[in-house]
């Protein structure tokens, strides 16, 4: 009877350690580095987040995710999940449309998408003073290079037609990184 506890123990250990050396070892590390650009890509809730969807988030609301890259790290690396010390702090996002003719519309209603669902881990939490494009606290650190999630909630009459967005991120320094959209064909969901 003792032996054979002894064997299922050993075999148990066995299976432990071999779970554990399966397992990657994936490292943290907070570094300090600077914001070297952005990439913007439009969505469509319904197919990308209908889970982060509640009443104030339609489900088929465009959402802007903006991805950062960051001077010198690749984020995509597995091995390590690198978190970001700025040492220029990130202050507002300004959101321009501009249509098929290039006239150009500053846009104040987009709105955090994390700040509406409380429940969408791996992005960048924020929220816009009423300017529309100042965030009430600079950004100073960016745990494991996450994303940031805009979704158009307009206040009046939306958006309809082919439009591009243009993207700026702003910098405490005075700098600024832009990127641009994809053309979208908005449709006025009434």
């Amino acid at each position: 009877m003792i032996r054979a506890f002894l064997k299922l123990k050993t075999l148990w250990i066995s299976v432990v350690a071999l779970l554990l050396l399966s397992i990657d070892c994936i490292r943290e590390e907070d570094v300090t580095a600077p914001v070297a650009g952005i990439e913007v890509m439009l969505r469509n809730n319904s197919t990308k987040f209908p889970e982060y969807c509640d009443n104030t988030c339609p489900s088929n609301a465009l959402v802007i995710m903006m991805l950062l890259d960051w001077d010198g790290y690749d984020i995509r690396n597995s091995e390590t999940w690198y978190s970001f010390i700025l040492p220029d702090a990130m202050t507002g996002i300004r959101v321009t449309a501009i249509d098929v003719k290039g006239n150009r519309t500053v846009m104040k209603d987009f709105k955090s998408l994390v700040t509406l669902s409380q429940n969408m881990m791996g992005v960048i939490d924020f929220e816009f003073d009423d300017s529309g494009e100042r965030f009430t606290q600079p950004i100073r650190y960016v745990p494991y290079g996450k994303e940031f999630y805009l979704v158009y909630l307009p206040d009046g009459e939306p958006l309809t037609g082919i439009y591009r967005f243009e993207v700026m991120l702003m910098f405490e320094s005075g700098r600024a990184l832009v990127a641009m959209s994809d053309s979208i064909n908005l449709v006025n969901p009434s």
